[in-house]
């Protein structure tokens, strides 16, 4: 488990760019839906359900709020937790990437190098600027 956070934290960033999530709060759905549903693809689902808890609540704080204080984020919210899940179902195992052996290629290649798929990069910049009341 120690490894795996670690791990995790390593790639995050990058998973924001393979899984086409901007690096900003509402892009933060898009790797944290994908890793969700792409857990769940390929382990069992106590294993799983175990690595899944802190992108739950990573989401779950982001989704909550926005809904409760910015409705008018709220479709972008959901459609970017929608391009997360698709990335999920379609990747390959997203825990077992070697991101660095893809680090010098162009994104369409390292997408396709380390198996993500269904990506699509989609600007969140302007609802992000909603939700954190800079707009």
């Amino acid at each position: 488990m120690q490894f795996f956070m670690i791990r995790n934290g390593q790639t995050h960033d990058f998973e924001h760019l393979l899984c086409g999530g901007g690096l900003d709060f509402i892009g933060e759905l898009v790797p944290y839906w994908a890793r969700l549903v792409n857990l769940f693809r390929h382990l069992g689902p106590e294993l799983a359900g175990e690595l899944c808890v802190f992108s739950l609540f990573g989401q779950m704080r982001l989704m909550s709020r926005g809904l409760l204080h910015y409705p008018q984020v709220w479709m972008t919210l959901v459609e970017t937790m929608e391009r997360g899940i698709r990335v999920g179902r379609e990747s390959g195992p997203i825990f077992m990437m070697k991101c660095e052996d893809a680090l010098h290629l162009p994104m369409d290649e390292a997408r396709a190098a380390l198996g993500v798929r269904g990506a699509a990069f989609v600007d969140t910049s302007a609802a992000t600027a909603i939700y954190e009341e800079r707009a």
